[in-house]
């Protein structure tokens, strides 16, 4: 994932995403870059994020379909699938699906296949968490 410091990854501002999770990078043991999109987001930056496969094609970039981008558009036309994954109706997953999530009165509620927890982070209050065996749904605030 990202070895850039904090410093180079702000002078960056076109950027519009940080690949938060990356399957192929995660076979070196530097898949996981929360903590710059962490540091970013409090330092007030608006920067949705993402997880990928990162395939170059290669005979050894198999990683088997570990990460995906699921967006929400009207076609596979790339114009399409541009402007969402720019103005943030999108998710990634390593495994789960969310079915729903919607804000409604200061609270946030998740609807999604059976997970273990649902983490919900940035801004006040901070991090929240629920945890359970077969958790298909929360609401946080």
């Amino acid at each position: 994932m990202s070895q850039n410091p904090t410093a180079d990854a702000e002078s960056l501002d076109a950027a519009h995403a940080v690949e938060v999770c990356n399957a192929l990078a995660e076979r070196e043991h530097r898949g996981d870059s929360w903590h710059l999109t962490d540091a970013l987001l409090n330092r007030g930056h608006r920067l949705n994020a993402y997880a990928t496969d990162d395939a170059h094609f290669q005979p050894q970039d198999q990683p088997g379909c570990v990460a995906w981008v699921q967006v929400r558009a009207e076609s596979l036309d790339p114009g399409a699938l541009l402007s969402p994954l720019k103005a943030g109706p999108y998710y990634s997953s390593t495994g789960p699906k969310l079915h729903d999530i919607r804000l409604d009165d200061g609270r946030i509620a998740v609807h999604s296949s059976p997970v273990s927890k649902i983490l919900i982070t940035g801004g006040a209050p901070g991090l929240r968490v629920v945890e359970s065996e077969a958790l298909t749904e929360c609401s946080l605030p």
